[in-house]
């Protein structure tokens, strides 16, 4: 009999960039779990990974595994992969070859790089999401993961200048429950936007002010990305929102 591991962890994607212009490049890297809660073993895993080819310049996306928490290429370890990339779809396996199964698993199994498309026009947000994820040990036990997407947001107008550090721009508290307080401390605030974990757009405002504060109460628990437009800059931070008490 095939006993299942207990414990699930999280399989999900991580940006190197919040926000981007058509024609950039964006690097996802690939995690496992994580140190407060890793994978007790594993041997081998299989993914797809889905996205909006429209987004995309297909002929200028790649996946890799190396570095890789299950081992090294071609010597404790062999990748596979299959392209559908016309179709927003690529397909990956990863597994061991020594007989030994990895454990107390967290970190990053690989990278996903995707150039997006530089013909787009209008605000887009590019959502990556795993997809029929399959882990297995070294006795075929299967590992289940929990399958987290994450997203980029595609703005024509970052081409103008766009940062992460929050210079002079103050987001707080973090978490947040109630009402999330926006300043800035040089330039008036054109436009906020607040995108979930999925790239959905969930709330617009446009205070024309140096600060804003914002009610959130109603918002679902989360990670959410917060966009402040200024003058001819683009700030963006994550922050949580938690349950409202």
């Amino acid at each position: 009999m095939i006993n299942q591991q207990s414990t699930d962890g999280d399989f999900y994607l991580v940006p190197n960039h919040n926000a981007i212009a058509p024609g950039d490049t964006i690097i996802f890297e690939i995690h496992l779990a994580n140190a407060a809660n890793p994978i007790d073993s594993l041997y081998g895993i299989a993914y797809s990974l889905l996205f909006d080819q429209s987004l995309t310049d297909t002929t200028n996306l790649s996946i890799s595994s190396s570095p890789s928490v299950l081992g090294t290429i071609n010597s404790n370890m062999k990748f596979f992969e299959k392209d559908f990339y016309s179709s927003g779809r690529i397909d990956a396996a990863v597994t061991r070859i020594n007989h030994t199964n990895t454990s107390n698993v967290n970190g990053v199994l690989g990278t996903f790089t995707v150039v997006t498309s530089s013909a787009i026009s209008t605000l887009s947000t590019l959502v990556i999401t795993p997809s029929t994820i399959r882990g297995i040990t070294m006795n075929e036990n299967p590992v289940t993961f929990n399958s987290i997407p994450d997203s980029v947001v595609i703005d024509p107008g970052l081409g103008i200048e766009n940062s992460s550090a929050l210079d002079g721009i103050f987001i707080y508290p973090n978490p947040v429950n109630d009402h999330l307080l926006i300043r800035s401390q040089y330039e008036i605030i054109k436009r906020i936007e607040l995108f979930d974990i999925s790239g959905r757009k969930v709330l617009t405002s446009k205070p024309m002010s140096n600060q804003i504060s914002i009610p959130v109460e109603q918002l679902s628990a989360g990670m959410y990305t917060v966009f402040v437009i200024c003058n001819k800059k683009v700030f963006h931070k994550k922050t949580q929102i938690t349950d409202y008490q």
